[in-house]
């Protein structure tokens, strides 16, 4: 268990960078008051509407977001701290 807890650390450090696809998309796009086919390509994977409208969009980069919301939470913490 503290081995996994290990490497995802280290994953974690290694994929939390600015030269981060993820990162760069999102800055690329700071700031759009409006979204076209080019940036949905570009950030989103897929977009699923359920029976009774119930929408779900899966995000291109949605494993690197959350771990950097992770990685920012920790070190926050540890900062505190």
């Amino acid at each position: 268990m503290l081995e996994t807890l290990g490497e995802e650390s280290r994953a974690m450090e290694n994929g939390v960078t600015s030269a981060n696809p993820a990162f760069e998309a999102f800055r690329k796009y700071r700031g759009i008051t409006e979204i076209n086919r080019g940036i949905m390509t570009e950030l989103i994977r897929a977009v699923y509407i359920h029976e009774g409208g119930e929408i779900d969009i899966d995000f291109a980069f949605g494993d690197e977001t959350a771990r950097a919301a992770e990685f920012i939470e920790a070190n926050r913490v540890a900062v505190n701290s």
